[in-house]
């Protein structure tokens, strides 16, 4: 699914990556310098030394070493700080040992950056290919040079020659080692190199298709790629859902079973229409491909016009329809959609939509067995969330039905409609969701009937009443706090003054009551809902 196998690097790593050549016009100015990995009798002293520009922050870089059997990364790895010192022209070295260097045919270190991008990626003895790090996918660059393993410690390998970039040196056989010092024989220039170019703006990125791929999950899942698109939806900051949504063009890859658009799990100063530049992981968190540890987000520009919502249509299914190929992205709802649920309206801000009315039961429809299946089957596929961009509980208020929100005179009741809806389609606890970005087109429906006027024998009102883990103990004689119910004496109190003036609203003659226990006691004392009536 990737289109270019550098398209996760910024452009000086991919090309220093591709290795020496006369004709190379690459300029790699931080690099590996010196190599001590095998020696007669026990290994010692074995370490690897950058060089580079004085003064450069190696705060973040770090020396990955690789068993080129298997092409693995493995331990220890060596965490760099610090910044280079001046010992020669303005360039210098910093020196890390690394013990239990592999010394097979062949092994390879690779030189990543504070961003996560890998800048080098050396071998010895010949080449391979990474199966996982920071250099997974890519194929090593052999020195050209080795260690015959019967020399006598203290030689090591080193770049000789004059420049000021990697690609202006030689690596050389065996010499005595000079590790944390400029190599005999290595001259600097005494002019110091511009440095590298601080934007990532228009450099390689991977494209949003081939992180999501065309299935449930990332085929990049676990790497760290660069990613430049526009910011589509923002849902920033604790309370909403700690990050946004960036979009390519409705099909950048020109396959339509492939998402152009991705969450990014960051809480960064970014507006809607910003083109940014993204360094993170690719994950996969409750089912939804995402950046995650995101490390770079540069703005590139600003006011962008964002990519067209693409039409969706309920009923999905898993061929042409299946809403996997639009995660991320933006979408419009065209149909009118009705309201089939609304049980975690005001515990999480959600309702459900489906097309065609409400849903009902499948055994409303259908006998029990395979035929009740298919209709379950058909309902699951006829579905779809509406979310309130936050991962709040209980929220204050519950912005449902808009716009003026949920109250006791404009409530949202099954059977109500919308119609237009817009906003990303997303995935989280394992269901598909629409985020709007628009304010939503409500329309009332199935009103609830009149109350029948009372007469005779049939003026008698029963009601019932939930009155929620109303327990006045622990059930043990222990008092509180109670297993479900109140914590303390005053908030069973505060429990109990709702409950009865709740119950007084409802003015009926016969009442009965669920979820209300009497703690036993040696003496069991009357319930006390009714000591304030």
């Amino acid at each position: 699914m990737i289109a270019n196998q550098f398209s996760r690097l910024p452009l000086l790593a991919a090309i220093a990556a591709i290795g020496v050549s006369a004709n190379a016009e690459a300029a790699t100015p931080v690099f590996i310098n010196e190599i001590h990995y095998d020696n007669a009798g026990s290994d010692s002293g074995e370490a690897v030394e950058i060089a580079g520009p004085a003064g450069t922050n190696l705060s973040g870089w770090k020396i990955v070493p690789y068993n080129g059997s298997g092409g693995a990364s493995y331990t220890p790895i060596c965490n760099l700080s610090g910044s280079i010192p001046n010992q020669n022209n303005g360039f210098g070295s910093v020196s890390c040992a690394i013990s239990g260097l592999q010394n097979g045919a062949p092994d390879g270190i690779a030189l990543v950056d504070a961003g996560n991008a890998l800048v080098q990626f050396l071998s010895y003895e010949g080449t391979f290919t990474a199966s996982n790090g920071p250099a997974n996918g890519m194929t090593s660059v052999d020195i050209g040079v080795s260690q015959s393993g019967s020399g006598a410690a203290g030689q090591s390998l080193q770049l000789k020659g004059s420049g000021s970039n990697y690609e202006d040196f030689t690596w050389a056989t065996e010499s005595a080692a000079s590790f944390g010092n400029i190599n005999a024989g290595q001259t600097f220039g005494s002019v110091t190199p511009p440095p590298p170019p601080v934007s990532q703006c228009g450099q390689p990125a991977t494209l949003i298709s081939a992180i999501q791929g065309s299935g449930g999950v990332s085929p990049l899942n676990g790497t760290v790629q660069h990613v430049e698109a526009v910011v589509s939806a923002d849902f920033q900051g604790s309370g909403n859902l700690n990050g946004f949504f960036v979009q390519q063009g409705s099909d950048a890859d020109a396959n339509p079973a492939t998402s152009e658009g991705l969450f990014v799990a960051a809480n960064t100063p970014v507006n809607v229409g910003d083109r940014v530049h993204l360094v993170g992981s690719v994950a996969e968190t409750y089912g939804m491909t995402r950046l995650e540890n995101v490390s770079s987000v540069e703005i590139c520009s600003s006011g962008n016009a964002l990519p067209a919502a693409v039409d969706v249509n309920l009923p999905f299914d898993s061929a042409g329809n299946d809403p996997e190929r639009w995660e991320g992205m933006l979408v419009n709802l065209p149909q009118t959609l009705t309201v089939t649920e609304n049980y975690n309206l005001a515990r999480y801000g959600e309702f459900l939509l489906s097309s065609g009315g409400r849903l009902l039961t499948p055994t409303q429809v259908a006998a029990p067995g395979q035929a009740a299946n298919d209709v379950a089957t058909q309902n699951a596929l006829n579905q779809l969330l509406v979310d309130d961009g936050s991962n709040i509980q209980n929220p204050d208020p519950v912005i449902y039905p808009q716009p003026a929100g949920l109250s006791a005179a404009n409530s949202l009741r099954s059977g109500a409609t919308v119609t237009g809806a817009s906003g990303v389609l997303a995935y989280d606890f394992g269901v598909y969701r629409l985020q709007p970005t628009q304010p939503l087109t409500f329309t009332a429906g199935n009103p609830r009937p009149a109350n029948p006027a009372p007469t005779g024998p049939g003026s008698l009102k029963v009601a019932s009443f939930n009155v929620l883990n109303y327990f006045n103990g622990n059930g043990l004689g222990g008092g509180f706090p109670t297993a479900r119910g109140a914590n303390t004496l005053a908030e069973f109190n505060r429990q109990r003054a709702k409950i009865v003036a709740a119950l007084h609203q409802l003015d009926a003659d016969v009442v009965g009551l669920m979820e209300i226990e009497n703690d036993a006691t040696p003496a069991p004392a009357r319930l006390p809902i009714w000591s304030t009536a």
